[in-house]
């Protein structure tokens, strides 16, 4: 049975996060994780395509069985690994899932990682794998995840038309960092937690100039930059504090906000109040509500007046 959605954000699966989105994706999750029907995760880079299969898997009545991650890009160009059908499997009597990445996925999941670069004819295999899929020959849970305009592929013929929709039965897209307000206090402050842990060194907080830069910053690489930057902050911070330069990260590029009517720059207020506190406070909503003069439900629906929870 699929674990209650009430135990998220879940660790174990790498997965953090209490936004809207992340409750929305907690909910398909465990939706999705009920069935055996193929599933197509799209998202930018670095925003946890391959977290999001592994819970699938994990709360799945599969989640005993293996788990094995096939990069579709890497493995078309580096020979001498598994393939993910047998070679030359058309041409002899090889059986196309012998000695295969398929086979060892046996019972269990196969997340294919950036589908799109399949070679086309084993994209055809995979297609006629996936029309025979129940014949009883190998029983797999098919996966697949993309950070590239499948549109555009298909117009190119890149990617089989017939494979995409095989492939996008059920449909999750990972959502940027940037859209997840509210989170990023959490896996900030996650990070470095767990980076000063591995490191040996005493954990630092971040200092007024480092949260006012995170917040102000898009993330284009979304938690995987994050990540990557409060490592190398760890590594880097010699005061008591971690700053926005450990971070590589400055304020000296904050951008006005546009003009607008008094509402508007009400509006901006209030939300950049709320984003800089809890972020301050590491998303701690009774901190949050006392700093800010304001009862625990004014600040609740102050949150989602403005889509923060």
């Amino acid at each position: 049975m699929p674990v209650n959605s009430n135990a998220y954000p879940c660790e174990p699966c790498g997965l953090l996060g209490d936004s809207q989105p992340m409750r929305d994706l907690y909910k398909l999750i465990n939706k999705f994780s009920t069935t055996d029907s193929p599933v197509l995760i799209r998202g930018e880079a670095g925003t946890g395509k391959q977290l999001i299969a592994r819970a699938l898997h994990q709360q799945s009545a599969r989640r005993l069985q293996p788990f094995i991650v096939f990069d579709c890009q890497a493995r078309a160009h580096r020979p001498g690994q598994t393939p993910l059908f047998a070679p030359g499997c058309g041409e002899t009597n090889v059986h196309p899932l012998s000695g295969s990445v398929l086979q060892a996925a046996h019972r269990g999941t196969l997340l294919l990682e950036q589908v799109h670069g399949l070679p086309l004819d084993i994209q055809e295999q995979l297609l006629r794998f996936l029309q025979r899929k129940g014949s009883g020959e190998v029983d797999v849970r098919v996966v697949a995840t993309s950070d590239s305009d499948l549109a555009g592929a298909m117009r190119k013929g890149q990617l089989r038309e017939d494979l995409y929709y095989r492939l996008n039965v059920l449909e999750i897209v990972a959502v940027p960092l940037r859209e997840r307000y509210g989170d990023l206090a959490m896996l900030a402050n996650h990070f470095t937690q767990r980076y000063s842990r591995e490191n040996g060194r005493r954990h630092r907080p971040f200092s007024q100039e480092a949260l006012i830069a995170m917040g102000e910053h898009d993330w284009p690489g979304n938690v995987r930059e994050l990540s990557t930057r409060v490592r190398q902050a760890q590594a880097l911070a010699h005061g008591n504090q971690i700053e926005a330069g450990d971070l590589g990260l400055g304020t000296e590029t904050l951008v006005a906000a546009p003009l607008g009517t008094l509402q508007d720059y009400k509006h901006r207020a209030e939300r950049q109040a709320l984003g800089d506190v809890l972020l301050r406070h590491g998303g701690n909503l009774s901190t949050a509500a006392r700093v800010l003069g304001v009862s625990r439900p004014t600040l609740y629906r102050l949150l989602h007046k403005h889509h923060m929870r």
